[in-house]
């Protein structure tokens, strides 16, 4: 806590907040890697391009491990550090959070163990969140792009309004999709249909395409509905963007 790491204008440090919130005590190693946002919106991991300045070059961070009891929290604090010369721009990295497994105790060597060789695969559980360092002038929007409504070829899945969020700018955006009705079909106008919370597009992306499930056309009752698609930014002051379908009678 929080989810995302934001250092700009005079801001020059942020707190992360970790919390063992199990039953038994967990350590965990902190690390700054480099991912990109994909067009369907997962992350990937990549290598650094040679002369590429991260948010990774300019942000230190203390403890690199943390060792907690369980119900136990410890902070863990990133500092910004920016050359005179830096550009403007935003600059990021991801702050990854990986655990540590428990080492567990050899076996005792007897004369009668048979002579084999044996090992264990241990699942190392991990989270990482943006850590993103604006400095001067950014600005960026968002246009909502290419509606269509359509049936999944899946079994058992229901009809989805997919769309395209189309960035323009030099920083990330984060915000609300909501898709609610607007006239026609069953539904009072207003009604909240899907809402897609925290929704990015980072720098390295100009179009991430985003689906939005419509259950309730599982009963008909969108037939003939005009859907309003409204994209609110959450991180930035911004006009909200609004897009309109209509689905077949």
């Amino acid at each position: 806590m929080p989810s995302r790491v934001v250092l700009e204008g005079r801001e020059r440090a942020v707190e992360v907040m970790m919390r063992n919130g199990g039953s038994t005590p967990a350590s965990f190693r902190v690390s700054l890697k480099e991912m990109d946002m994909l067009p369907n919106g997962k992350l990937q991991g990549r290598v650094k391009k040679e002369g590429e300045i991260t948010a990774a070059d300019l942000v230190r961070f203390s403890p690199r491990q943390v060792d907690l009891a369980p119900g136990e929290s410890q902070i863990v604090r990133f500092q910004l550090r920016k050359p005179a010369d830096l550009p403007e721009g935003e600059y990021r990295s991801h702050a990854l959070f990986q655990g540590i497994p428990p080492a567990n105790p050899a076996e005792p060597i007897t004369e009668d163990v048979e002579r084999r060789l044996s090992f264990n695969i241990t699942q190392v559980m991990g989270i990482s969140i943006p850590l993103i360092v604006r400095h001067g002038e950014t600005k960026a929007t968002i246009t909502l792009k290419d509606l269509r409504y359509w049936q999944p070829d899946v079994p058992g899945t229901v009809p989805v309004i997919s769309l395209f969020l189309e960035r323009t700018g030099n920083r990330s955006v984060v915000g609300d999709l909501r898709a609610s009705v607007d006239s026609g079909g069953q539904l009072a106008k207003g009604t909240l249909l899907f809402e897609l919370k925290s929704t990015g597009v980072y720098t390295n992306l100009e179009r991430r395409e985003v689906h939005l499930p419509m259950y309730f056309a599982k009963d008909g009752k969108l037939k003939g509905t005009r859907v309003k698609i409204t994209f609110n930014a959450t991180d930035m002051k911004m006009a909200p963007d609004v897009a309109y379908i209509d689905l077949a009678p």
